[in-house]
């Protein structure tokens, strides 16, 4: 009995524990329903609802509703969205929250270099372009992120070559020698490009434009500069992103060529008697045969997550560009690692470690038919001849005793001719706080390059060809290590708030190259350098020939600092100077003292505007700094550098007695002076002066910037040309010369419809520039950019003073004479002929401005995005004509030459066959573009089974990119520039690769 009574109290005991449990269990849930709306009582759609330290959590539906299971009771939900102020409140069963729209352009920090500061305390010329503005367009580098989405800041792709080549421009060029390249800095790191880095991993780009805000970065900054801060981790619990882009690019705008009975005709008319064996039938269409469907996957995952002592960011990302030639490709794999700990109180530590791994195959383009541009060669060879050739069993090489390169034959052996750049950016860092006011921060990085080169020529034995063949192997590395030490203290009183920093940066650059160039191979079965029977040790020291290795190394030490005062955000006031120090120059001239000031006036803050109601923010702005460029140096240019030249050691003869000797076999090379010395080289130096002007008004719906720019480069770095035969050097670097850029820049971002669910922004990007050329020292002109052997060697391009850079260079083309049908040249000079001295400027490719429109469209879940961006007033030089309508030899020509003028009394704008032809303005044409760039359909579904499976984003979307081109011009792309990234030669197209059409499939997923 006492037993059973035990028996029956422990199970007693056992089923109260467990009500009890469940009751306590019971309590610490709460199912949390509610509704999110904005201050005007719309309905937020896809806000996140999140419960605050954990993954849990959920996004609001098409009505704003939303429904979350939280435990314990007693949680806090955080509310997001973009555009709107973050919240953070305790759960309860019932929640109808309100969100606060963010004064995005006020409130947002700005990375201004060294540190950040609120947009609205800006005092400088800062343009911002956030992750969300290129979340779903379907580019792969982060330059192209820039194009039409930064007022002053121009951005060309001058190919549509796979991996996205860009040239970007701040505020226009400021060197004719030098690079023009704005200095990039990533996450506080000073880089030569941003090719290593995916845009899926950046989370804002800042530029600086002006020389009141670039001036901290002193010698490098005369171009400006790109600050790219990458994603880190955030407080909120884990998420996992996973985005993936699948596009089909197909060129468009293709140049047709003359069919076989055309082609006869006009082989007939230049050259008579010479097209009886000529076919009629057309056999190959190389346009077919060659050109493809690219095929583009991109692929990026992170990882990241956060609390109040600890946040990480890791990424992975596969980029595979497949482009419209078989051959081309661009391929990345790339890493990222970011880690931010709080160790001590006092004590922040930090890690960012990237790594790329980039490859390519680059083609033949950009060169006339017989030297081996596919482009031109394409519209060049006549239909009527296969790509076989019946009697070698091998590729078809004359066509009808043209030299034209076989495109099938070019990308083939195109094959082996690889490129491949690995890069390493590891960064550490330490913060020490010494009290709430000043702090102290230690960063060292290495930046580690490895790049390969290795390509092949195929062996070939068939009738008629005996080609032994080729190979090289070309590779380099860099290393650059850089040290920053910075100091910031910042202390507010009242009203008053005042910030200094002082920094001191250590870069170290060491540079090793390595070549070798073999030839005659047995056969194509081993294609490495040991195959080859003969090792070519003679040649030049950039890889293109011979055998050898080079180093060189260069440094820079800097000092810098910066003061800031702010009254109330009404009065701000900076001040920055940095001085550098460049192992490229004398000691006597190496140090450079870089100085800025700027200042801001809140005039909304003033009492006498308040009664202005619709007047929301109102600031000018001004400033005026010093920069400095040595790009233009190299890492020894003020020493005396030789030349080293092997001597033919293994040279035999025969000795008295009849034996073979090598007489020189203990010689050693040679040298000789390879330049003038210019030991009192300097910096180029730039100086900027900016006005500018923010206006937000009518309760944040519209903000307006507006910048004005005058700047000044002085002490340029010029090639002097020295007169032949009087010196072992050909030319001389020296300081000299004034250059002139100024400008107009003007930024509009409107909300124009927001109501019912439904929201319509616009945001304006406009930039004009004017650039001159001042003064040159002495040699006054510089001629550039040879391109068709039919000019001889004649170059398109002047720079000379009172100018645009830039310039194209010829005859004033009047037209085709009727009774001739020969182009009519104008004579200038009146003395009755046509010579050299007819020449003068026909062209500018500098355009009027340049802008970028993008119209945002949001019902509820649904998204249209689309973006317009384009030039106007700039001219283009189109080379490609001279081979595809010159008419002198036996190319094929496109079909616009079927309206040639064949008969006296012929009107017509297409002159004779075999007409007389110089770099004229018939070859000139206007470039302006408008271009429907993106336009982005995308929907973020919102059914309630992905909370589910743990899905807190799913976003489908579909892209269309460079849809439409509204142009004049007749060539294939007006985006284009055969000279690709040159400060002195732009807007020239002859066969360069052209730009694609695409459309893009992806989907953004969070977990």
């Amino acid at each position: 009995m006492k037993m059973n009574f035990l028996k029956q109290r422990l199970l007693f005991f056992f089923l109260f524990s467990i009500a009890f449990s469940v009751t306590i269990l019971a309590q610490n849930k709460l199912t949390v329903k509610g509704r999110v709306m904005d201050v005007n009582g719309e309905v937020l759609t896809g806000v996140s609802v999140l419960q605050k330290g954990t993954g849990n959590g959920t996004v609001t539906d098409v009505n704003g509703h939303f429904s979350l299971n939280v435990q314990p009771s007693n949680a806090i939900l955080q509310f997001s969205y973009i555009g709107y102020k973050a919240q953070e409140i305790p759960a309860t069963a019932l929640m109808n929250i309100t969100m606060h729209e963010e004064q995005e352009l006020l409130d947002e920090v700005v990375v201004i270099g060294y540190g950040t500061a609120k947009r609205k305390d800006v005092t400088t010329a800062v343009s911002s372009v956030s992750a969300k503005d290129f979340a779903v367009r379907p580019i792969v580098s982060a330059g192209q992120a820039l194009q039409g989405k930064a007022a002053g800041v121009q951005v060309i792709q001058p190919n549509g070559a796979p991996g996205g080549e860009t040239v970007i421009r701040v505020r226009g060029t400021t060197s004719l020698n030098g690079s023009s390249d704005p200095l990039y800095v990533v996450d506080g790191v000073p880089v030569d490009n941003l090719n290593f880095l995916s845009p899926n991993d950046i989370e804002n780009i800042n530029i600086l434009k002006d020389a009141s805000s670039a001036a901290i970065y002193g010698s490098r900054a005369s171009n400006g500069v790109v600050i790219v801060t990458t994603k880190a981790g955030k407080t909120g619990g884990a998420k996992i992103s996973f985005n993936a882009q699948l596009a089909a690019k197909k060129v468009s705008n293709l140049i047709q060529s003359l069919n076989a009975v055309e082609y006869k005709d006009l082989m007939e008319e230049i050259n008579p008697g010479s097209s009886a064996n000529l076919g009629t039938v057309d056999i190959t269409n190389w346009n077919d045969e060659v050109y493809r469907t690219g095929i583009q996957q991109n692929y990026q995952l992170s990882v990241s997550d956060g609390n109040d002592k600890m946040n990480y960011f890791l990424s992975a990302g596969y980029l595979n560009e497949k482009g419209i030639f078989d051959a081309a490709f661009f391929r990345r794999f790339n890493f990222r690692a970011k880690l931010d700990a709080q160790v001590r109180k006092w004590l922040n530590i930090g890690a960012n470690i990237s790594y790329s791994d980039n490859s390519s195959n680059g083609i033949n383009t950009g060169n006339g038919s017989n030297r081996g541009g596919i482009v031109l060669a394409l519209i060049n060879l006549p239909t009527s001849y296969p790509i076989i050739d019946p009697e070698t069993n091998y590729y078809k090489r004359s066509f009808n005793g043209q030299n034209i390169v076989n495109p099938i034959e070019e990308l083939q052996n195109g094959m082996d001719d690889l490129s491949r750049e690995n890069r390493i950016l590891a960064s550490g860092n330490a913060q020490i706080t010494f009290t709430k006011n000043l702090n102290f921060k230690s960063t060292f990085t290495l930046d580690r390059r490895n790049y390969l080169q290795t390509g092949f020529t195929p062996v070939v034995h068939v009738t008629g060809i005996d080609e032994y063949g080729s190979g090289w192997d070309n590779r380099n590395m860099n290393t650059v290590l850089t040290w920053d030490n910075v100091l910031n203290y910042q202390k507010t009183f009242g009203k008053n708030s005042i910030e200094a920093m002082l920094g001191s940066s250590w870069t170290d650059s060491e540079y090793t190259n390595s070549w070798i160039n073999g030839s005659y191979y047995r056969n194509n079965d081993i294609k490495t350098l040991n195959a080859a029977n003969k090792i070519s040790w003679e040649g030049s020291n950039d890889g293109s020939s011979g055998t050898g290795t080079s180093i060189s190394t260069w440094g820079i030490m800097s000092y810098f600092g910066r003061v800031s005062y702010n009254l109330d955000s009404k009065y701000l006031i900076t001040a920055n100077i940095r001085a550098d120090g460049s192992s490229r120059l004398h000691p006597d001239h190496r140090w450079g003292t870089f100085p800025s000031f700027s200042a801001a006036w809140r005039l909304s803050a003033e009492e006498f505007m308040q009664e202005i109601d619709w007047l929301d923010d109102l600031k000018l702005r001004g400033g005026w700094g010093k920069t400095g460029n040595q790009s233009g140096l190299g890492d020894y240019a003020y020493l005396q550098m030789y030349n080293i030249t092997r001597v033919n050691w293994y040279r035999t003869k025969l000795n008295d007695k009849g034996e073979i000797v090598y007489p020189d076999d203990k010689a050693v090379p040679t040298i000789s002076p390879a330049n003038l010395r210019t030991p009192d080289l300097t910096w180029e130096k730039t100086s900027q002066t900016s006005l500018g002007v923010d206006v937000t008004v009518l309760k944040n719906r519209l903000t307006l910037t507006m910048d004005y720019y005058y700047k000044k480069t002085t002490d340029m770095l010029l090639k002097i040309q020295l007169p032949e035969g009087g010196s072992y050097a050909s030319s001389l670097v020296r300081n000299g010369g004034l250059m002139t850029n100024q400008g107009f820049e003007l930024s509009v971002n409107s909300v124009n419809i927001k109501n019912n669910g439904v929201e319509w922004q616009s945001d304006l990007k406009f930039s004009l520039n004017r650039n001159k050329l001042v003064k040159l020292d002495l040699t006054k002109i510089y001629d550039d950019a040879a391109t068709s052997d039919a000019f001889h060697g004649s170059q398109i391009v002047r720079n000379e003073e009172g100018r645009p850079l830039g310039g194209f260079y010829g005859y004033i083309s009047d037209g085709v004479d009727p009774e001739t049908g020969e182009l009519m040249y104008r004579d200038l000079n009146k003395d009755g002929k046509i010579t050299a001295t007819d020449r003068t400027y026909i062209g500018d490719p500098n355009p009027d401005f340049i802008y970028g429109l993008t119209n945002t469209l949001t019902w509820k879940n649904l998204s249209l995005s689309i973006f317009l961006q384009g030039t106007y007033g700039n001219d283009i030089f189109n080379a490609s004509r001279i081979e595809t309508e010159g008419m002198r030899d036996a190319k094929n020509q496109s079909i616009r030459v079927l309206d040639r003028w064949k008969r006296p009394g012929m009107v017509t704008t297409i002159p004779k066959a075999n007409y007389t032809m110089y770099p004229s303005s018939y070859f000139i044409e206007d470039g302006s573009y408008l271009r429907v760039k993106d336009i982005t359909l995308s929907y973020n579904v919102s059914a309630k089974g992905l909370k589910k499976v743990g899905i807190s984003r799913l976003q489908p979307y579909l892209t269309a990119q460079n849809l439409l081109t509204f142009t004049k011009y007749i060539g294939m792309d007006p985006e284009v520039n055969q000279w690709g990234n040159s400060s002195s030669v732009q807007g020239i197209d002859w066969g360069t690769y052209p730009q694609s059409k695409s459309f893009v499939f992806g989907v953004n997923v969070e977990f």
